[in-house]
Formats: structure tokens, sequence, C-alpha cells
């Protein structure tokens, strides 16, 4: 140990001796180096720092030390080996003095400016060294070490965030921990537990997940020891809570015992882990006779009769197991005859489901637990009316609750049984084409897709499935492709065809795979080649709904054929043929409208495209000659732009584009088809004000470009439509301010921003314009629009000076209203 005072002394000297004679290296420091050593000087000065008179000259000796070997330019990993930190062969280098000092040179490492952008880390120079598991393994037991717990702590904590920011699962640091290596009673004992723990704290919180201790387990054991350890620490979780309340004793005091089967009873039902017994604990920790004698006893104090009663029931089932009692036998034997919440809270369920799972283990018939008790009461119509009153009770709601989940889930097993019996018994005969137009398929659709809707994939049964097994998969596919043609098997077509999507997403067919199984290329029939590539069609739109990627058509069948021509030359001869000429001719646009996606997207998108009169020109010049060359009328920009963009992005972006004198004449010619296809599909001028959102904007819709969509798109609508169906512009903007009383006030408000000025005086006059052909002067107008009594005068100094306006604006009606622009759109 080195004595403060003493170095203080020496300090002094030296100080002194390196003024007088500056050129010679006559430093404590280096005098002490030079006798003992870098490593023993440093791991003496951090030994020196904790105590109280020499902590100061300590720290700034040390601090020097740092500085020299900084000044030599010793890196990192040449103190961690001057340290002998490199020497341990396990994880016992975290409770020496030497991880202080690597510390401390580190934080000044990490302080000069050539490595603020890569700092070094302790952690990570240990890790280098020893791995993560000894490191982990280190610090779990340096933290229970009083002169290394703060640092120990410190650096798990860096170590489980560094797991967490390289998104280490549970599961990855339970093997990192190599907690799956130990034998089964090692795991219980080891530190890697206690960080395992810690991390799945940790975990829990960064990711608002819920990841169980256990479930980081079930992955790496098998199921029976990944239940042995979980009923093991259980089992010790519920022996020390009896042990802080006074024991054996304790427990058989009033009713603690009724409590304690309860708490174990809850433990049960969390963990989904039948193992876990009261009688199982105390017979582990306490000896089996003398928990039979204690309740046989307690059997005879009122407070603890009836729970001492019924463990020591449980305490039979082994003999009622060697007498091969069935389910029914022990139900009727505890007699659960409650007729209310005494139902539910009746211990005597416990003991029967205990007694089920254990009878099923070891026999080869599977008994159900709530069938049992449902049929003891009366069947399950009678039991469910039961358990739906008890979930009112705040007592038996839970319970009821976890019964009545078992007694859906046993219907619904019910139904999957009969359902699959029925396929297994359907009678199709050998035709498919013949089964595809049986009644009985239509039917046991129709029951399938009802029991699917309640189930998740795994549990879900397809009809597609028994046409496979009893055809084969090429003729039901070739079947199905065939039957699209007809329509009186459409429905049933629909549905299989959605099942046989279904099929080919969970086994992971990609549209790429579904051309080869369809067997596209090799297909001479031009009716069946057309109908296959109809189905890979749609399962491409399928697969796009359900995937994050998006698959074209164009590409599979540009892949798919040798030839990348060979798609359209197929499609133009199919045109040809009036059995395939709708089917080909979309199929066609389809492709052919993709294809025309590609290059706007290799063009910049529809935001560089819309405003850029060269790209733009080109590329309506190349849909024109791709729609002439395949004569197919379908083609267009507009179409190509749909693929990848909404209908709302591009009214806005067109708007944006006829504002521009370049594009202007291109952007209303789409603007116009883009109207006319709105009109072909039916929409209404709501639809159109959802579609462009208007109704979510707010006040913000003054300034929104789909204003001048909406008005195009009525002119038109009022155009093909009889003036009994006519929509107002102005109508449909009052309306979204809540009516043109509301809509008048907000337009002064949106004249005081001189940025909308011109705009807002636009649509007052487009509003005063409604009211004159109205027939409204300003009286009427304060009157019937902003409901104020002709007798009285209104304070409003927005309404009086619309009215003043409107009454200016009736004075020189005479006069036309000048063409603002909207200065959104510039």
């Amino acid at each position: 140990m080195i004595d403060g005072q003493y170095l203080d002394e020496l300090e002094k000297i030296f100080l002194k001796l390196s003024t007088q004679f500056p050129d010679n290296d006559v430093s404590l420091l280096r005098a002490l180096i030079g006798n003992y050593g870098d490593r023993a000087v440093a791991q003496g000065l951090v030994e020196a720092k904790a105590l109280g008179n020499s902590k100061e000259v300590a720290s700034n000796m040390l601090s020097q030390q740092f500085e020299m070997w900084f000044t030599d330019k010793k890196s990192v990993n040449t103190v961690f080996k001057l340290l002998n930190l490199d020497k341990y062969t396990h994880a016992g280098f975290v409770t020496t003095s030497g991880l202080d000092v690597l510390e401390g040179y580190i934080k000044l490492v990490n302080s000069k400016t050539l490595y603020r952008n890569n700092d070094v880390s302790m952690l990570g120079t240990l890790v280098a060294k020893y791995g993560e598991k000894s490191v982990a393994k280190g610090l779990a037991e340096a933290k229970s070490v009083a002169s290394t717990k703060d640092i120990a702590t410190e650096m798990q904590t860096q170590q489980l965030n560094q797991w967490l920011k390289e998104g280490k699962s549970v599961d990855a640091v339970f093997t990192l921990l190599r907690l799956d290596e130990y034998p089964f009673a090692g795991v219980i004992s080891s530190r890697g537990l206690d960080t395992l723990e810690q991390y799945i704290t940790l975990f829990n919180r960064d990711k608002s997940a819920q990841e169980s201790f256990f479930d980081a387990k079930t992955n790496k054991f098998t199921a029976i020891m990944a239940r042995d350890l979980e009923t093991t620490l259980l089992r010790q979780r519920i022996v020390t809570t009896i042990s802080n309340k006074d024991g054996l004793k304790g427990l058989l005091n009033g009713n603690n015992l009724e409590k304690m089967d309860r708490y174990v009873m809850k433990l049960r039902t969390t963990h989904e882990n039948n193992d876990i017994s009261l009688l199982g604990a105390l017979f582990a920790e306490y000896g089996e006779n003398r928990i039979v004698y204690a309740l046989t006893r307690a059997q005879n104090v009122e407070s603890t009769k009836d729970t001492a009663t019924n463990l020591l029931t449980r305490y039979k089932i082994p003999n009622w197991l060697k007498e091969g009692k069935s389910a029914d036998d022990v139900i009727k034997l505890l007699k659960p005859d409650g007729t209310g919440k005494e139902l539910l809270t009746h211990r005597a369920l416990y003991t029967l489901e205990e007694y089920i799972m254990l009878y099923n283990r070891q026999t080869s018939v599977q008994t159900s637990f709530i069938k049992t008790v449902s049929k003891y009461f009366g069947g399950d119509a009678a039991f469910s009316i039961r358990l739906q009153g008890f979930k009112s009770d705040a007592i038996t709601k839970k319970e009821a609750k976890r019964l009545q989940i078992e007694l859906f889930r046993q219907g619904v097993t019910n139904v999957i049984t009969s359902v699959k019996s029925k396929l297994n018994t359907l009678r199709l005969g050998k035709n498919i084409e013949a089964a595809l137009e049986s009644s009985s398929l239509a039917k046991m659709l129709k029951a399938t897709d009802k029991l699917n809707k309640n189930n998740d994939a795994s549990k879900q049964t397809w009809v597609i499935d028994t046409l496979i097994t009893k055809y084969g998969d090429d003729a039901v596919t070739k079947a199905l492709v065939n039957a699209k043609q007809t329509d009186h098997t459409n429905e049933v077509v629909t549905k299989l065809e959605k099942e046989l999507f279904t099929r080919w997403r969970n086994k992971i067919q990609f549209p790429e795979n579904v051309f080869s199984s369809l067997k596209i290329l090799n297909e001479e029939d031009m009716v069946l080649r057309i109908g296959k590539i109809e189905v890979l069609s749609n399962y491409i739109t399928f697969f796009n709904g359900k995937a994050d990627q998006k698959e074209t058509l164009y590409n599979v069948l540009s892949n798919g054929f040798a030839n990348k021509n060979t798609a359209l030359s197929t499609f133009a001869m199919a045109k040809k043929d009036p059995l395939t000429m709708k089917t080909a001719t979309e199929l066609e646009t389809r492709v052919l409208l993709e294809k025309v996606s590609g290059k706007i997207v290799m063009a910049g998108g529809l935001e560089k495209v819309s405003m850029s009169d060269i790209k733009l020109s080109k590329l309506n010049e190349y849909v024109t000659t791709l729609g002439a060359k395949s004569e197919n009328a379908d083609i267009s920009l507009l179409g190509a732009l749909l693929i990848k963009n909404s209908d709302e992005t591009i009214a806005k972006a067109l708007v944006q584009a006829k504002h521009v004198a370049s594009t202007k004449t291109i952007a209303t010619d789409m603007q116009t088809q883009q109207f006319k296809m709105w009109l072909k599909e039916g929409k209404s001028v709501d639809d159109v004000v959802k579609l462009l959102k208007l109704d979510k904007a707010g006040d913000k819709v003054i300034r929104s470009r789909g204003l001048d969509t909406l008005e195009g798109y009525i002119t038109l609508f009022n155009q093909k439509h009889d003036k009994s169906l006519h929509e107002s512009f102005i109508g449909k903007i009052s309306a979204l301010f809540g009516g043109e009383n509301k809509f008048a006030v907000k337009l002064e408000a949106f004249k005081v921003d001189q940025l909308w000025r011109n705009y807002a005086n636009e649509l007052q006059n487009k509003l005063f314009q409604k009211w004159k052909s109205e027939g409204l002067d300003s009286t009427a107008v304060i009157s019937k629009v902003f409901n104020v009594r002709t007798t009285e005068k209104t304070t409003n100094e927005a309404i009086r000076l619309t009215a003043n306006q409107f009454n200016t604006f009736l004075e020189k009606s005479e006069n036309k209203v000048p063409n603002v622009v909207n200065p959104a759109l510039s």
C-alpha cells in the first residue's frame, strides 16, 4: 500500500527539482515507474485513490501516467496487455484493479480529438479478448462483490444495451449465454440465468413486447426439460412464499391454506403448467408423510377443513389412475354440484382438470376436460348459458371466460372434425369437371368458408386440398381454368381459386414459381394458355395484397418466356379468337401499362415526369405508339401512372402541371381522361370529394389543389347528367365548412392572408353569384343564410361586412369577375 503523506512529500521534492532542472526527467512518477514498473505503479495508484489522505495526489499522478502513455502512443490493447488483463483463463479479470486502470485510460483516449469519431470501449476490449459469454458471466459474478459491484453493473448495462442495439432476440441471448449446453440442474444455478432475466426486462421495455422468461427456454430444451425447469423454479417460489409466512405452521393457520391454494392455481393458469401444485411443492420441501398427517388434522379445523379435504382428494388421484377410473367416474366422485358462484370457484374442477391431464398422459384415450364438465352440467348449450351469467360477476368473470373459450374451442374442433369427415366422404365422381358443378361441393365451400373465418391459418380446412388429393394438382388447375369460361360455376370456381392462391402463398410460392407450375410455357392450347395467364395475373394481385413486395405480370411473363415479346404475341393472337378476345385484351392492357409504369419510374416518377414537358411528351408519344401498334385503345399514360400512384396524387399533380405552359396541353388532356374514367366508374361528386380527401382537410382545403380538380369534375358531371342531378361547386365547398353561413365568415378570415386573398375573393364572388341566382338580396342573406331575424341587428362584424360586400356585388353585377388563379396551384 502506498501512503498518501509519503507520496505528498516525494511529490514536493521532485517538483522542486524539476523546476530547478527542467531538462532532467526527474518526476516522481517516472521515478516510481523506474523502480516498480508501469503496471505495479498504476494498480498501486488505483488503491491509493481509495484512501482519503492520498486520493488527490494519487489521482493526479494516475492522470499523468495516462498522459504519458498517450504521448508514448500506447494503444488500449497495449495497456490491456501491460496490465496483464490478457492472462486470465476465465472471467476473473473483472475483479482486478487493473480494470479500473484500463477504464481510466480509455476515457482519456476517447477524450482526444483523434478518437472522437471512433470511441474505444472497455466492454469492447474485454469482449474481443474473452468473448461475450465470458464477459457476461464475469460481470454477473462481479456484481455480487462489493468492490466491483458499481463498475460491473455499469458494464453489464452497456452490454445489454449493445445486444438490444444489435437486435438480438431473447432466444439469441439464451444461446449466446450457452444455457442450452448446461445439464438441466445447472441452469438454475447459472449466473447466466440472472443476465437473461435482466435482458428480458430491458427487451420488453424497449420493444413493448411481452417475452416470457420461460419462453426463451422452450425453444432450446426439449418440451419436457423446459417444463421441468419451469416447475422447479415455480416450486421454489411457492416454498419461499410459505417460508416468509412462518412456514408450515403459518400455512395451516386461519385461511392461509386456502389463499396459498388459490395463489398456486393462479400460477398454473398464468404459466399454463399443470405440473405446478401446492401438494407437489409441500411434498418436495417437507416430505409426503408429514404433509398428509398435517392435512388430516387440518380437516378437523373449520377454517382449513374444505381446502385440506380437497388437497387430500388430489392425493388420491394416483390410486384412481391405478383403478382406471374415467373422467366421468371422477367428476361423479368429486360432486361439484354448486349452482352459483361456487360452481366456478369449486376446487373439484381443478382436481378434475389435473386428473384428466395425468389420465391422458398414461392412456391412449384423449379425454377433454371441458367436454366432461359440459356433459356433467347438461351439455354445451346449458353450460354455455351458465357461463354467460358468471361472466358478469367480478369474482367468477375470469374463470368463466377461460371455460367459455375452452368450450368454444371444443365446438370449433367438433365442426372441423365434422367438415373434414364430410369432405372425405364427399361423392364427387371420377370427373373433376362434373365435380365443380356439384351442389354438395358448393355447400361444403360455404361451410369451410364460414369455419375458416374463426380460425388461424394452421387450423383452416380447404376444399381444394380434397380435390387435389382426389384428382391431382394439374387436373384441378386445368379444370379451374376451363370452368372460369362458364357462368354457372363462377362462384364455386372463384372460391376454389382463392383457396388455391392461399395454398400457394402458404407454401411460399412466388409468382415466378406459379408460372412454372402452371406450365404456361409449354401450353399449346391458346384458350388454356390465356386462361392460365389469367390465373397467374389474379394470383399476382392476391400475392401483392399479402406481401410487402409488388410483383408485376409484365416482369413475371418477361422472365418466364424465353423471348420478352412472346407474351404480347400470344395476346395479339388470342384477341382474334372470340373465346379469348376479352380476357386477352385485359391481360395485354395490364402488361403494357406495367411496362410503361416501369419507364415512368426510370424517368423519375410522377413528380418529375408531370413537371417536365420533354419527359411527359416522350412518354405520351410512346404510349400512343404502343396503343396503336397493339390495337389497344385502353392503353394510356394515365392508366400507367395509376399502377404506382393513387387517383388523388395524380389529380393534384395534373393540376400543378396545367399551370406550367410547357405541360399544360398534355396535363389538361390527361385530366379530362381521368374525369371521364371517374364518370365511367359511376363516381359521384361526393365520391370525388372523399377520393381527394377534401373532407379531411379542414381549413387547409382552401389551399388544396384538389379544389381545381373538383370544380373541373363537377363541370363535366353536370354536362353528362340531367339538370335535376346537377351539383354546385361552391355548394360542395360550403358544405365542407358546415354551410354557406360558416363558409362566408371563413372567407373573410382567409382574405386577411395576402397569399390567399385573391382566391378567397374569387370564391366569395362565386358564392355571391349563387345567392344572386337564388334571388337573394343583402337583407335576405342576413335572414336566410345567417339566420338573423329581420327585427334584430347583428353585431357580428363578419356577417355585416359580407352583407355589405354582397350588396356592392349586386350593384356591379353587370361587371365580369376576373379569372383569378388559385395561389395553391402556382
